[in-house]
């Protein structure tokens, strides 16, 4: 049976990276981080452990690439970017973004390999937003 991303990485956490938690925060925080490419390599580095560990998928299963637009719904406007986006399955706009998402799945496991994270403008542009939540959305404290 295929395994999750979090399974491998718990009990082979040394294999992928030898640094401690506070690295990992550090990066999250830097503006230069190429999430892209951090998310590309992840997958490449997490094929090649299923392969390493014999749960590579086998050359006569099927495998496809998924591609998928997700609504990530928010509660608040102080974030950099949101907006109202229409969710699909609820019939009305919500607050937060648009997550477009590619992943190859090979029968057993899904693993994403690329995502993109999109607003909307609104019919009257704006975002849908009003002046004053736009203002917050990007507003700092600087006392």
């Amino acid at each position: 049976m295929g395994e999750s991303i979090h399974s491998i990485c718990k009990r082979k956490i040394y294999e992928l990276s030898n640094h401690g938690k506070n690295c990992f925060y550090r990066m999250m925080i830097r503006p230069q981080m190429d999430w892209r490419r951090l998310m590309n390599r992840f997958a490449l580095r997490y094929m090649c452990l299923l392969r390493k560990y014999g749960e590579a998928p086998q050359s006569d299963a099927t495998t496809c690439f998924i591609i998928d637009d997700t609504v990530l719904e928010k509660s608040g406007v102080r974030m950099e970017g949101i907006s109202r986006v229409f969710d699909h399955v609820k019939g009305r706009c919500v607050l937060g973004y648009k997550l477009l998402l590619c992943a190859f799945f090979d029968g057993k496991t899904t693993i994403p390999f690329d995502f993109s994270l999109h607003q909307e403008k609104g019919k009257q542009g704006g975002c849908g937003l009003t002046r004053q939540q736009r203002r917050k959305a990007c507003h700092t404290n600087e006392e």
